[in-house]
């Protein structure tokens, strides 16, 4: 299989070029899975007369009329509407919504019919709709297979408890983020919040999408700087409620970044700091491989944007399946690192892991990113079993001083 017919694996073959849009809607109770009905809804449809529309409207510069169904198909007015364009993205926190930049047109409700009207982009939307009880989002693709259909479904919610050590956190954050397989330049709704801890170390969201997201407790850093290091990560179903524990289990691992010379003190920056359960690549590459035999001969370029596409993002995910990898189970920690290089990890259970740390020049107040990372680590290491009844150890398994590897400028 090539690059070409890898689509047919992939089965992402909904495209229409005078449209790229992403639509989120939510409403009163469900959580919606497609989005928008043209003018006539009410009548049989089908994906190429849907598409035709949709042509038809962005070349005579008219407005699409979509419709809010609930699960049962029956219409839903008042749903409160809203499309946007532009970038970086909108931000979700606990069921409100706000503008990072871009165009935010508001205003908009749904019919006693559930119509509500949207106008496709060249450049792209996304159209999200909330109420106290629901939310969805939608791209291109997912529109086009449902033939604008929209059916609603619940948020989600979490409960949780977080620990210090062996005992539940008193007063302490937890941050909540979403993560989706999201292309370069897209439209995207961003979902972060922070979760305040009760005295027992309880903590809960009332209005989480459905979608993969990650938590963990938020670490300061001195000068009134704070980290967010990420240790569960979860994939949340429609109406879920998702119950979790953060630390309090495992053994936390320790250590100390260092410049190569031992008289440097300049303190570190660090942008991407992950330690992941090891798993050998090789059959993932011999699955590839295989699949992809002119893998070898593709460009820099065009493998990048294959696995941009979601033809890749399916792809990466039929090599999991094939390959058996949970990555519901799978280990990523975010942990925080002082300026002095100290670090210190959640407690990880016993197995083998990777730790990547990548350095960054300091900020400079202007420049956001802050620019192309100056140095590196990498080390595999493995936390041994935990004594017989035990299921937290309290003192740290020390790497030791870790000396970073500069990269050159570049």
């Amino acid at each position: 299989m090539n690059f070409r017919t890898c689509s047919t694996l992939c089965r992402f073959n909904a495209r229409v070029a005078a449209c790229h849009w992403a639509i989120a809607l939510a409403a009163s109770g469900f959580f919606v899975s497609s989005a928008s009905v043209a003018q006539g809804v009410d009548e049989p449809d089908t994906a190429n007369a849907w598409a035709a529309t949709v042509q038809r409207a962005s070349a005579e510069n008219e407005s699409l009329v979509g419709r809010v169904v609930n699960a049962d198909g029956q219409p839903l007015a008042g749903v409160d509407v809203v499309q946007y364009s532009g970038r970086p993205w909108l931000t979700l926190k606990n069921g409100k919504l706000t503008r990072n930049g871009g165009a935010l047109t508001t205003g908009m409700k749904t019919d006693a019919d559930g119509s509500f009207p949207f106008d496709p982009t060249d450049s792209g939307s996304v159209v999200v709709a909330m109420s106290p009880e629901g939310y969805v989002e939608m791209d291109e693709a997912a529109l086009m297979a449902a033939q604008g259909v929209v059916r609603l479904r619940p948020w989600a919610a979490i409960e949780g408890v977080l620990y210090d050590g062996a005992a539940p956190a008193t007063g302490g954050s937890v941050m909540m983020m979403s993560h989706r397989p999201q292309r370069a330049g897209d439209p995207s709704v961003f979902c972060y919040d922070e979760l305040t801890c009760d005295a027992n170390g309880v903590f809960r969201a009332e209005h989480v999408p459905a979608g993969g997201i990650s938590l963990g407790r938020k670490v300061a850093l001195g000068d009134g700087v704070r980290v967010d290091a990420f240790s569960v990560q979860h994939v949340m179903a429609a109406g879920e409620t998702f119950r979790v524990q953060i630390g309090g289990s495992g053994r936390p691992v320790s250590g100390r970044l260092a410049w190569p010379d031992a008289d440097d003190d300049r303190p570190l920056h660090v942008g991407h700091h992950w330690v992941t359960d090891y798993r050998d690549p090789a059959a993932a590459i011999a699955l590839r491989d295989e699949l992809l035999p002119d893998f070898a001969d593709w460009s820099p370029e065009q493998k990048q944007a294959f696995f941009d596409s979601d033809e890749g993002i399916t792809f990466r995910e039929e090599i999991d399946r094939r390959l058996g990898n949970d990555e519901q189970a799978r280990v990523q920690v975010r942990f925080p690192v002082q300026p002095d290089g100290i670090f210190l990890t959640e407690g990880l259970r016993p197995g083998t892991y990777e730790m990547k740390v990548l350095v960054q020049p300091p900020p400079d107040g202007e420049r956001i990113p802050p620019g192309p990372p100056i140095a590196r680590h990498e080390v595999r290491f493995t936390v041994p079993p935990l004594p017989e009844g035990e299921v937290y150890v309290a003192e740290p398994l020390d790497l030791g001083v870790l000396t970073l590897m500069p990269i050159p400028p570049g």
